[in-house]
């Protein structure tokens, strides 16, 4: 929470169980802080029925063009964009 430096995580395939609704919120709650998440959106959109997927994510909000595979990656993005308040990159 250190306002004085920089901070940048990486988080890559660590799966939505460990990097849920909660801690995404306070991943950009952080002062100064940049990070990257990689999503399987691929797997997000052939998963998202799953019960196990629904437990971490809320894939009511989330809406795939089925007839779109290569536009999944977008889908994904704007659901977490859902997630704040603010603009993010």
């Amino acid at each position: 929470m250190n306002k004085k430096f920089a901070k940048f995580v990486l988080l890559y395939q660590y799966g939505i169980k460990e990097v849920n609704n909660e801690v995404f919120k306070k991943l950009i709650s952080f002062p100064k802080t940049d990070f990257i998440l990689f999503v399987s959106s691929s797997n997000m959109r052939r998963f998202k029925e799953h019960d196990y997927v629904k437990k971490y994510i809320e894939t009511a909000n989330i809406k795939f063009d089925e007839t779109k595979h290569n536009k999944c990656h977008r889908v994904m993005a704007d659901y977490y964009k859902t997630l704040t308040n603010q603009e993010y990159y």
